[in-house]
């Protein structure tokens, strides 16, 4: 197997860098179940950093979990959410309060990523030492228990399911040494060196990351449900992003979509107090999201807005099918490029944008 950008894991073939139709081993690991208080995974697992990561990939509140919440240094500078490791859970005073307790890989060497408008291939710096990321969470949980001793994780919403819930949880990450502070590209724009990046000097910086969060789900009236749950994320490379301009360490290491930023959200859903054909479930929801990033998309000190509207339909009354809309407005401070064919080969700036998303999910 092969490390792979853009993807969520492993390659099972060493294939081209460019073929998106691969196999690829998303999670890969052991599990040891020794005692409430006590279990272990070993492998290929998610970071146990914000709530939004553990949130199960098929229940979130809206139609996804945020795109901003994500870590650094996953399998790979584009592989936020996972990473090899150990990570030890447990739960005490009668599943009320949850640890969650990790040794990481952390960041990996150098790394590469291919930017498929222009055909070319970015490169980042070494890291400057090969060190291991360490991840604490706890939260606890005020009325009913959240999570059961051998959950390893949350889900956006219950539908009321599990009773009175108001959980708050408090985590953090570091890693020391993680990334070179002065860097730049090998040569100028035009010249085949400008991908690749070159260290001016031995100063580094540690990642470190906090972040905190809550979720209330209640019955307010019969069969009315209310969720809501909030956020707040700050993850920092003290600043390295004004020195370290080598355009792959700003896109993926110290910048870029998981490198220094600080924000929160709060998203809101509402349970409906009808059924339809039976059990069928409708759910209102609703969401904010502020975003203050040292570089995104390559514009330094950008602010995003985002808000969305919409619903969920459960026909079975459960989460195991759903079908979901959801309207979603972007606002930026400062024009921006977007991830998109038009943008970047035309080379379009935005200052808002809109999304419709519809979505299908079961599960079996």
């Amino acid at each position: 197997m092969d490390r792979q950008f853009g993807g969520t894991g492993f390659s099972l073939a060493n294939t081209n860098d460019k073929a998106n139709s691969r196999m690829r081993v998303v999670d890969a690991y052991l599990i040891g179940l020794f005692a409430d208080w006590l279990n272990i995974k070993v492998g290929m697992t998610k970071i146990p950093l914000t709530r939004a990561n553990l949130d199960e990939c098929f229940a979130p509140l809206t139609t996804e979990r945020s795109r901003f919440v994500y870590t650094p240094f996953g399998l790979d500078a584009t592989k936020s959410s996972r990473d090899m490791g150990i990570v030890a859970s447990g739960n005490f005073f009668d599943d009320h309060l949850k640890y969650w307790a990790a040794i990481m890989e952390g960041r990996d060497g150098t790394a590469k990523f291919p930017n498929p408008f222009i055909d070319k291939t970015f490169y980042t710096s070494p890291e400057p030492e090969s060190n291991l990321e360490y991840v604490l969470r706890i939260h606890y949980s005020f009325l009913d228990p959240e999570n059961s001793p051998t959950s390893m994780g949350y889900k956006g919403t219950y539908l009321g399911k599990k009773g009175k819930i108001f959980t708050i949880g408090i985590a953090g990450a570091y890693e020391a040494d993680a990334a070179f502070k002065h860097t730049a590209p090998v040569g100028p724009p035009g010249t085949p060196g400008f991908f690749n990046a070159k260290v001016l000097d031995d100063d580094s910086v540690d990642y470190w990351a906090f972040t905190t969060d809550f979720f209330l789900e209640v019955p307010v009236v019969g069969e009315d449900v209310l969720t809501l749950t909030g956020l707040y994320l700050k993850v920092d490379f003290d600043d390295a992003y004004k020195t370290a301009r080598a355009v792959g360490d700003i896109n993926t290491i110290v910048g870029g979509l998981v490198g220094q930023r600080e924000g929160w959200y709060v998203k809101g859903g509402y349970v409906l107090p009808f059924r339809v054909l039976d059990d069928g479930m409708i759910q209102p929801f609703a969401r904010y999201e502020h975003w203050d990033y040292a570089n995104l998309y390559g514009v330094d000190d950008q602010t995003i807005e985002e808000y969305g509207v919409g619903f969920n339909f459960f026909p079975l009354g459960d989460l195991n099918l759903r079908f979901s809309f959801e309207y979603q407005h972007m606002e930026y401070d400062k024009p921006t490029k977007f991830g998109d064919y038009m943008s970047q080969t035309n080379n379009i700036f935005y200052d808002d944008a809109d999304v419709l998303t519809f979505e299908f999910m079961v599960t079996i």
